[in-house]
């Protein structure tokens, strides 16, 4: 209850005597966010942006709506990705939650994660019989469909929010694979592509792909595969491809992904 009176002081004297409020109370510990949230006023001059998911309140150093590429107004819903910085000072007549200086914005809406390491167009070496892929594709090695698998992911980097969702697509429909990662990476010819994950190695889910030739992964990633914030880790998908595979060999690999997880 008293410290609850104190914010309460705090506030009403940080509006009435200072338009320069240094954060002290009320302050996030979360060291980084990613959320859609929306753009409000504070009743005076200052545009800020409230999370969606946890109702708290930032300053962000940057007043340009990412889809609009405007300044953004009252009302403006994005999504911002990055670091807050809980002690901060502002020019503004509210509490904030935290400031953010350093940080991506965003449409709301899925983010791919991760850069795209090792495709199988030959940029990195040849795939095994001269099976390229297209250059810029993003794609593995070719196979028995015309085209090279693609592995993408979708989520947040912030590994405390849990919704990390691989995505394998153009691959052999109704055939298994396995998506594994490792923090070591290799470039050699592998069956009929190239692996792009050195050992150790982790495996993470044996995927079945659809008549479409996709699959989406559902474990729980950072569980499964033991991550922590701030490593870099290299994902790829080993699939079977029996009987028609360019090479002969029965199986090939998507192009490699990595992400540096928060």
């Amino acid at each position: 209850m008293f410290a609850r009176s104190l914010l309460a002081a705090f506030r009403r004297t940080c509006v009435r005597l200072s338009a320069l409020c240094f954060l002290a109370a009320g302050a996030s510990a979360q060291a980084f966010i990613d959320d859609c949230g929306t753009v409000e006023s504070d009743g005076f001059f200052c545009l800020l942006w409230r999370a969606d998911s946890s109702g708290l309140l930032y300053r962000l150093s940057d007043p340009t709506n990412p889809i609009t590429n405007q300044q953004m107004q009252v009302g403006d819903h994005f999504r911002v990705v990055g670091q807050i910085q809980s002690i901060c000072s502002h020019n503004c007549w509210v509490i904030v939650d935290g400031c953010l200086t350093t940080y991506y914005s965003y449409a709301c809406g899925p983010i791919s994660l991760g850069l795209v390491h090792c495709p199988g167009d030959g940029s990195y070496g040849p795939c095994p019989c001269g099976n390229e892929a297209p250059v810029g594709s993003g794609e593995g090695c070719v196979n028995s469909q015309g085209h090279g698998g693609l592995l993408t992911a979708q989520g947040s980097r912030v590994l405390a929010n849990a919704d990390i969702v691989f995505h394998v697509s153009q691959v052999r429909p109704h055939r298994p694979g396995v998506l594994f990662q490792s923090t070591w990476v290799t470039n050699i010819p592998f069956y009929d592509g190239r692996l792009c994950v050195a050992t150790p190695q982790v495996r993470l889910q044996v995927l079945f792909a659809d008549a479409n030739g996709e699959a989406d992964s559902t474990a729980p990633i950072a569980v499964v595969g033991g991550l922590v914030p701030g490593v870099n880790w290299y994902y790829q998908y080993w699939y079977r491809d029996p009987v028609l595979s360019p090479c002969g060999t029965g199986s090939n690999l998507t192009n490699g992904l990595v992400i540096g997880w928060l």
